[in-house]
């Protein structure tokens, strides 16, 4: 079962969709945000207008659960209606909350007050949108309503979330052109420089939010151990040219006598080590490299939550694991190297300035220069091997994930054909291939290593035979003349090494960012649900409006459990207004259709084989965007899309029951269990409550809270509930999860063909008390129009499952159209 957004389908984030617009039971108002008590607390000290409470029972709410806004539009409307009586007068608070999005960075934070006057059923507020101009992922924040006076606030919409769209590209716009054609097909970034797109990179991380403090000061205190480095050279020169000197450095000692002097001395040998731990163990705490890795990793997640279905068919599950669990920490390891390239060039730079006062001597000054010199040249040669020979080991490394996913995903079919030997051969391929790429990585990384070792000892034979005779004239000190040795042969070689080693970290963040440049610029969605959101509201707005001056509603079609009712807006019907689609252009699926369908009703589509009804299915739920004409579900309702496999989280019961449910909502368990029993999984319910005792105690004396969703693997019991699953079992707890999230319109895909005939007949039976009844295992109350109706669309074949809908739906293949038939459907084959 797949949960999506209410006003069109798709869903916002890891929350439950959200729009009951009217409370569950009565006088019981809805748990407050966690984040949001707190504001409240001082609430009436910032209050425009206190209104007098004359009992009214008006909802007020947002209009939709999920706005969207570009980054450059500057201003996003945020509405909020009032559904009821409209009598009297009644008004809310509201206020701003960060999520991903900062106030002042990414939004302007507004708090305020809305009073409704009598008659009044539509307030809007705006809210600044600001632009960071820069590449981000889409970040989120929310908006709450509280403090209701004279009124009550809509049980899931008393609070929505705002999604401000970026635009950027990633890294940058400076190779946008050159990313545009490689997403058309029709360009690589082969001819792109790897440097100057890894330095486009760099700039937009250090630019990110939360790491520019951290990595200045890491620039700077890294420094730390190349101002203790000098102190340790200069003591090497003063412990063999003063401590061990004997007559004529008595004057240079720090107190009177040598031994003391060593003494003092050999504190030093100490000090540098706890600083330079006190210094890591800071810098660890700080970990850039893990906030530069979850930047990455988490952007590429979201974005692939709301890719577009056209992207999503661009890569292959495999492809975005490696690219989280591995490529990401490479390209964090290259932002982290830039730092610790600084460390090491200011330890080059000690180093030099050293010998500078020291041995201001031409042979050891540019010798200094030469080193570092000859190993820049060798490894910008050695580079573009390395990065090559890196790019075929990463190919090869996609190659052996893509293989082990396909066995184990797809384990059945391989036993079922008997193809576990041809598949154990493809793997044992790609995995032979990967080791046979590494070959050549390995040893372009000793090549750069061994060459340091070879001009270290080079230049070393070279100041000895050019130095020696300097010692023995004491022309030279044998202290300084050792340090020199001791630089050349230990600080500056490891230096350059150390040096080497960040720049190949560098090189081999250049594969897997070419990897993310391609995935975090692939196409989303999220403008076309942006463009959808906004027609929808405007929609809906529109027939309020309309309903508001209407005498006379025409409900010809409108079931007789829901003639009545409470609120006109729920009056407004699901319209399909001249939808046509196409997969291939040029080649209709459908074409033209027209339908306006009442809340409070359950809906059969059915048809021929290959007639469109899945089509026809998935446009409703907004998997599919109509090629030509509007699908208007009216915003504040809820919609969940209930796909024909069940699929389950590898978590505990409880979580995937409660999957439909608000993060931190309080679960009713006797809702669930009520659920539970009517779907025919009554034979769970121990399960559920020995998992609720393992891991919440007796929750009889308190409440359960919706949480945070708890993963496990096969040494945990969380999910080994599945194991003994039937499908039959699987379809109906399916079905009763989505009963659970109690939403407004339910659009089942094909979701009863895992039953048999009376199964299924028992099914839709649930499903028909869920629409009368407006809920199931609901608290009962005194008139049922004060909750919300329900809708409930499904796919059949079978002429027996028809005949429980209120309203048959039949596509037409010849016409590429879609019958409203109110009498008994003919067979279908």
């Amino acid at each position: 079962m797949a949960s999506y957004d209410e006003e069109m389908g798709f869903r916002s984030d890891d929350e439950a969709p959200e729009g009951e617009p009217l409370l569950a039971k009565e006088d019981v108002a809805p748990e407050p945000l966690p984040w949001f008590s707190e504001w409240t607390r001082d609430a009436e000290d910032i209050l425009e207008e206190i209104v007098e409470e004359t009992g009214g029972h008006d909802v007020v709410q947002f209009s939709c659960p999920t706005y969207f806004a570009e980054e450059t539009e500057g201003m996003l409307k945020v509405d909020v209606i009032r559904l009821g009586s409209m009598q009297g007068k009644v008004a809310v608070m509201y206020h701003c909350k960060d999520v991903s999005a900062k106030a002042s960075v990414n939004y302007v934070c507004a708090t305020g007050q809305f009073v409704f006057g009598d008659g009044e059923h539509t307030k809007s507020f705006d809210i600044p949108i600001l632009e960071d101009g820069s590449w981000s992922p889409t970040n989120e924040f929310e908006i709450a309503l509280d403090h209701p006076q004279n009124c009550q606030l809509g049980m899931y919409l008393h609070h929505c979330r705002v999604k401000i769209l970026n635009t950027d590209p990633f890294p940058s716009e400076m190779y946008e052109e050159d990313i545009k054609a490689v997403l058309q097909g029709t360009s690589t970034l082969d001819h792109v420089s790897m440097w100057s797109l890894f330095w486009e990179y760099w700039k937009m991380n250090y630019g990110s939010v939360g790491l520019k403090w951290q990595t200045v000061l890491v620039l700077v205190m890294d420094q730390l151990s190349n101002l203790l480095l000098f102190g340790t050279l200069w003591i090497g020169v003063y412990i063999v040219d003063t401590i061990f000197a004997g007559q004529g450095s008595s004057h240079r000692l720090l107190v009177s006598d040598r031994y003391t002097t060593a003494t003092i001395i050999a504190v030093w040998y100490v000090i540098p080590s706890v600083l330079l731990y006190g210094w890591d163990c800071a810098k660890t705490y700080i970990d850039i490299k893990g906030a530069t890795r979850e930047l990455l990793q988490i952007s590429l997640l979201k974005s692939f939550f709301d890719y577009s279905l056209e992207s999503r068919s661009r890569v292959t599950p495999s492809e975005i694991t490696a690219a989280i669990d591995l490529n990401a920490d490479q390209v964090a390891d290259g932002y982290v190297a830039v730092l610790n390239i600084a460390g090491l060039v200011g330890k080059i730079i000690t180093v030099e300035i050293f010998i500078v006062l020291f041995q201001p001597d031409k042979l050891a000054i540019l010798s200094v220069f030469a080193m570092v010199l000859l190993l820049m040249v060798f490894t910008a040669t050695q580079a573009r091997v390395s990065q090559r020979a890196q790019e075929r080991v990463e190919e090869q490394h996609v190659l052996v994930d893509l293989v082990v996913d396909e066995a184990t995903r797809k384990f059945q079919l391989v036993l079922d054909y008997s193809k576990r030997s041809v598949i154990s051969d493809a793997f044992a391929v790609a995995v032979r291939s990967f080791s046979k790429e590494k070959i050549p990585e390995t040893i372009a990384r000793l090549n750069t290593r061994y060459t340091t070792k070879f001009l270290s000892g080079i230049f070393i034979a070279i100041y000895i035979v050019a130095k020696t005779p300097a010692v023995l004239d004491h022309e030279l000190s044998l202290g300084v003349f050792l340090a020199t040795i001791t630089i050349f042969g230990t600080y500056l070689a490891d230096a350059i090494t150390d040096l080497n080693q960040q720049l190949m970290f560098i090189i081999d963040a250049f594969a897997p960012l070419k990897d993310f440049t391609k995935y975090l610029n692939l196409e989303l969605n999220l403008l076309e649900l942006k463009k959808v959101n906004r027609a929808r509201r405007g929609h809906t707005h529109e027939k309020r409006l309309s309903l508001f001056s209407a005498t006379d509603v025409d409900d010809t079609f409108l079931p007789s459990e829901a003639k009545t009712t409470t609120f006109k807006s729920d009056l407004i019907p699901i319209e399909v207004n001249d939808v046509s689609f196409e997969y291939i252009p040029g080649i209709p699926v459908l074409i033209g259709v027209d339908l306006a369908i009442p809340q409070g009703t359950m809906v059969a589509v059915t048809g021929p084989h290959m007639a469109g009804k899945s089509t026809f299915i998935e446009l409703l739920a907004s998997t599919l965007c109509p090629t030509k004409g509007t699908i208007m579900i009216p915003s504040h309702l809820r919609v969940l899309h209930v796909t024909r496999v069940p699929v389950f989280l590898r978590a505990s019961l409880l979580s995937n029951l409660c999957l439909g449910l608000a993060r931190h909502a309080s679960i009713d368990l006797d809702h669930i269990k009520g659920i539970m029993k009517l779907c025919g999984v009554s034979e769970l319910i121990k399960a559920l409550d020995d998992e609720i005792a393992s891991e919440h105690g007796n929750a009889k004396g308190g409440k359960l809270f919706n949480e945070e969703i708890k993963y496990s693997d096969e040494s945990h019991h969380g999910h080994t509930w599945q194991k003994s699953l039937t499908q039959s079992q699987q379809v109906r707890l399916h079905i009763a999860r989505a009963l659970i999230a109690n939403p407004n319109v339910i659009i089942m895909h094909h979701s009863l063909d895992g039953l048999h005939g009376d199964s299924a007949l028992e099914i839709l039976a649930v499903l028909r008390t869920h629409v009368n009844e407006r809920g199931l295992c609901l608290p009962k109350i005194a008139d049922i129009n004060k909750r919300r109706p329900r809708n409930v669309f499904y796919t059949t074949e079978s002429a027996d499952q028809a005949m429980k809908a209120d309203m048959i739906l039949e596509m037409d293949p010849e016409s590429k159209s879609v019958m409203r038939k109110t009498g008994t459907p003919r067979e279908l084959t």
